[in-house]
């Protein structure tokens, strides 16, 4: 393949059914039918090109190739190809199933799901052959075996029993592919969190808040009563907050969500109005919830909603101790 390449030939459709085997072992590449020439003006096809229109066979089709845009594909698409058919030979089946899917699912699935590694189908398979055919098998071609000759020299390396050049992906350019393919998934988990954390923040200085007033009734004796009693409200009004958040972000779970995907801001307005009335016995825990809701609506730019609850958790603490507190 590396020297149809060099001759400025891509081939387009490599698979399995386009490469026989002689009898001395050696491999032949046949159906040139919809291959063209690097230089789109020189193109061989034999075929319709058209911008949209697939050409080839799914299954092998590279990520860029399913774009259906053929200017757009170089000899980096049949390297991937020939990486399908080496994962085929290794793991037994394809990469991917796309037998039965619709196309456009097929070809989602082609440019944004990874295959399963090779090591799930043996452990002979872990370390460089696995590494060697997850480089081959990279969406980003850029990041690809540059041709079929430097897949080969790899191959060649691993058979001698010689150091390979591919290496594993970082876990930084993992999680960049990972935030790529699920910004809504992250977003939504990076609120849920701001808001658990925000919560833990409040709930552990109203803990270090009675633990202080515990310590004092060590030194002031003659206060002890009266702190004792402030250290209780402190603890009380943790334990009463870390209730509340718990209920609140349970109905993220999926047993509450029903399938669906929970939004922060649903999170918030529903916390908004579970919050009316529950603590009317209560203003230093209604109080504090106020405090970390707004300040939550804050950090999302909701401005409108914030200040209602920052407004009304300033008037009761306001109320509880006093303008000078």
């Amino acid at each position: 393949m590396h020297h149809g390449h060099q001759r400025g030939i891509i081939h387009r459709d490599l698979k399995p059914a386009n490469i026989l085997v002689d009898s001395h072992g050696d491999p032949k590449i046949i159906d040139f039918g919809v291959a063209r020439g690097t230089d789109s003006d020189t193109a061989v096809t034999t075929l319709q090109t058209d911008v949209g229109q697939l050409l080839g066979t799914l299954q092998y089709m590279s990520p860029e190739q399913c774009e259906g845009d053929p200017h757009d594909i170089d000899t980096r698409s049949d390297v991937y190809a020939l990486s399908v058919v080496l994962y085929e030979v290794l793991a037994g089946q394809p990469p991917y199933d796309v037998s039965r899917g619709r196309i456009f699912e097929s070809t989602r699935v082609i440019r944004e799901e990874s295959p399963k590694p090779l090591s799930t189908f043996s452990s002979a398979l872990r370390g460089d052959v696995e590494t060697i055919v997850r480089k081959a098998l990279e969406k980003d071609r850029d990041r690809r075996y540059q041709s079929a000759l430097e897949l080969g020299q790899d191959i060649g390396r691993y058979l001698a029993g010689d150091a390979i050049m591919a290496r594993p992906p970082s876990i930084a350019y993992q999680f960049r592919v990972f935030a790529r393919r699920h910004s809504t998934l992250l977003a939504t988990a990076c609120a849920v969190l701001l808001m658990l954390v925000a919560g833990l923040v409040v709930s552990g200085g109203l803990y270090l808040r009675a633990e202080r007033a515990r310590a004092e009734t060590v030194v002031e004796r003659d206060r002890a009563i009266g702190a004792e009693q402030e250290a209780e409200k402190h603890r009380a009004e943790a334990v009463a907050v870390i209730d509340f958040l718990s209920g609140l972000l349970a109905s993220v779970e999926p047993a509450q969500a029903l399938g669906r995907d929970v939004t922060i801001r649903e999170v918030l307005d529903k916390a908004a109005d579970d919050i009316e009335g529950s603590f009317a016995d209560e203003p230093r825990v209604e109080a504090t919830l106020r405090a970390t809701i707004g300040n939550t609506y804050r950090a999302l730019g909701l401005y409108k909603p914030a200040e209602v609850h920052l407004r009304r958790a300033l008037q009761l603490r306001r109320d509880q101790f006093g303008e000078k507190s």
